[in-house]
């Protein structure tokens, strides 16, 4: 099994206040997901108790398969503390979400973005910069001072990943994050850099691995039952939200309003799939096609229904290694019986306890 450490940090000061190993805890679950929150759960004795308060940082490091070094898997900051009596002894669980949650606890105030109109914040271009745009008016440096984060930075970013537009009015930061990054094909993670340092980071999370990208002439990765790297497969491909035929509603009244229609590819799955719903798009002017396409791809995208494969990994055998082979975020091939496809890690859930270490994975298919 792989070496692990749990760090806590004061949030107050960000010093260092206790290591734990592996064998001082009596379990450890934590959960990577990629654009989301992640979660941490922690057992250990209650004599700890006085090193935890409330956004207490918990940081889980694993030894690299690779270099023997520990790697940060992920920061968790504390939000449940829960003491209790087991039999004879007294035990701890510690509670947490991932840096990410510094996301959710904002909304999009349009009174701390300069160019605001009408009400409301208003962006477009390349995603990547309307979102560090966004983050650092609603919780950065540009922000009233009463919301920004302590020593919060966020990373410069190259402005090269795909147009998006917006306008916002006390939206949740995360949820816009999320349906930015969708649109634009960019990912974003908050990481703890030192003490209780942040920093924003938008760009790509993990790299494209797949067969059909790699082969024939460099590695690629193929996750499958007979080569010992993949377990307890699941395939769920559940279309009873699905939704797949937009009606966009934009500017006028009655007879003179503006109907755009927009269909995705899978109302032709059977021929009974065309699967209709409305969208407002009032903000559209008449004749602005790139505005209403825009709406229309939104709508599609919110309302897919992606194929979910989730399976366990022994994560230590040749061409499966969790870390070594893959990676979070990376996207790799599956094969289970017919079924060849490529996916994408967007969960890694891990399990450490007396019995060892467990990982369960979860992925969503690409090009869909």
């Amino acid at each position: 099994m792989e070496d692990y450490q749990v760090t806590i940090f004061d949030p107050a000061d960000g010093n260092l206040l206790y290591i734990f190993d592996a064998a001082s805890l009596y379990d450890l679950k934590y959960s990577r997901v990629l654009n989301g929150i992640g979660k941490l759960a922690l057992t250990l004795s209650s004599d700890h108790i006085d090193l935890f308060t409330l956004d207490t940082f918990v940081e889980v490091t694993r030894t690299s398969p690779l270099s023997g070094i520990l790697l940060t898997e992920e920061t968790y900051l504390t939000r449940i503390i829960h003491r209790f009596r087991e039999g004879d002894e007294e035990r701890l669980i510690i509670g947490g979400v991932s840096l990410n949650h510094l996301l959710k606890r904002r909304l999009i105030d349009p009174d701390d973005d300069p160019l605001s109109a009408g009400g409301e914040s208003i962006k477009a271009g390349p995603a990547d910069s309307v979102m560090r745009s966004l983050a650092l008016e609603q919780m950065g440096s540009l922000a009233t001072a009463t919301r920004q984060w302590p020593e919060f930075s966020i990373s410069a970013v190259p402005g090269g990943f795909q147009s998006v537009g917006g306008s916002w009015h006390h939206e949740n930061l995360l949820v816009v994050f999320q349906d930015l990054a969708t649109r634009g094909e960019v990912d974003f993670e908050i990481v703890r850099t030192s003490g209780r340092a942040t920093r924003l980071e938008i760009g790509i999370i993990g790299l494209d691995l797949t067969k059909g990208t790699n082969y024939p002439g460099a590695p690629f990765v193929l996750l499958q039952p007979e080569r010992g790297n993949m377990a307890e497969p699941s395939l769920e491909d559940n279309r009873e939200k699905q939704k797949n035929y937009v009606y966009i509603l934009a500017r006028g009244q009655g007879d003179d309003r503006i109907v755009f229609q927009v269909a995705a590819n899978t109302i032709d799955a059977s021929p009974y799939n065309r699967i209709e719903f409305k969208q407002e798009a009032r903000k559209a002017k008449r004749g602005d096609t790139a505005a209403l396409l825009d709406a229309a791809d939104t709508a599609l995208k919110d309302e897919r229904t992606p194929t979910e494969f989730s399976f366990a990994t022994p994560g230590t055998l040749p061409g499966g290694e969790y870390r070594n082979d893959w990676d979070f975020g990376d996207k790799v091939s599956i094969a289970w019986g017919d079924i060849e496809r490529d996916v994408r890690v967007t969960e890694v859930e891990i399990t450490v306890n007396e019995g060892g270490e467990e990982i369960e994975v979860t992925t969503e298919q690409l090009n869909v």
